[in-house]
């Protein structure tokens, strides 16, 4: 328990000292026009541009308290400035050290976060006009553009960033990007409405990253045609990784017939280990 507060407090120095660096964005002129309007003009921009950009839009979705996604996964994308700093201009109050303390004792406890409504930022890197690729964080994550130009366009609904990341998702783009907008799709929790989309990934990309993707991102909608679709991955698919990366996403769905498909699952694997 003394670590972990110590660990916290030390952050919350860290952080209240820690200067946010510039970063050059752009907004589109008109934030209240449609993302696809706004998307051809950021397109437009970041073609004219010499060197790769990003394009940038939010979404609201309902996540745990104290979570956040974030793109830390090969250190580069890091930095102090949050995207909410960095995208909107705002100055965000380092976290207090009664509420960092607070926050530990929730989880050495085990508290449960309760849900609240959270801006998620849609990160889209473009080189040459090619999408490159796809990441998806918490506004209130820090994130490094690495000084490269950032077109912003504002907040936008689900349904608008589902329609927008359908549109600009191609089996010619690279495989990162696939996954990307894979991920950012699986990201927006539309249930049985991404289902369509994403089953026809999972079953028809070539890709098996891409493939095992779609899967975890099935897995993340929580509705019953999630568990079928996932059940028929398990079936058909010849692809062993795809295959366990089903079961996995059978354990994210929160579902009853996500439970009992597991335990058919391990019935199955005993009556052929024992016949």
């Amino acid at each position: 328990m003394q670590k972990t507060l110590l660990g916290l407090l030390a952050l919350v120095v860290f952080l209240s000292t820690e200067l946010t660096q510039a970063q050059s964005v752009t907004s589109a002129p008109d934030l209240n026009a449609s993302l696809d309007d706004k998307w051809e003009w950021g397109s437009g921009k970041a073609e004219s541009t010499r060197g790769d950009t990003w394009i940038a839009f939010s979404f609201e979705r309902m996540m745990c308290e104290h979570c956040f996604v974030g793109s830390f996964h090969d250190g580069r994308k890091t930095q102090r400035a949050t995207l909410e700093e960095q995208l909107l201009g705002t100055t965000s109050s380092p976290i207090s050290v009664e509420r960092a303390a607070r926050r530990a004792l929730d989880d050495i406890d085990g508290h449960e976060d309760r849900m609240v409504m959270k801006s998620m930022a849609v990160l889209v890197h473009v080189s040459r006009g090619q999408v490159i690729e796809v990441d998806v964080s918490s506004m209130q994550s820090h994130f490094n553009f690495e000084g490269e130009s950032v077109f912003w366009l504002g907040a936008s609904s689900t349904s608008e960033s589902f329609g927008l990341l359908k549109e600009v998702y191609s089996d010619r783009l690279a495989e990162e990007a696939q996954k990307g907008i894979v991920w950012a799709v699986g990201s927006l929790r539309l249930g049985e409405s991404a289902l369509p989309f994403l089953t026809g990934i999972a079953r028809n990309n070539r890709s098996t990253e891409v493939r095992k993707a779609a899967v975890y991102s099935i897995g993340n909608q929580q509705v019953r045609e999630a568990v079928s679709v996932l059940k028929r991955v398990i079936e058909e698919d010849e692809d062993r990784e795809v295959q366990k990366a089903a079961i996995y996403s059978l354990g994210n769905n929160n579902t009853q017939e996500a439970r009992q498909a597991l335990l058919s699952i391990i019935q199955d694997m005993g009556r052929i280990s024992s016949s």
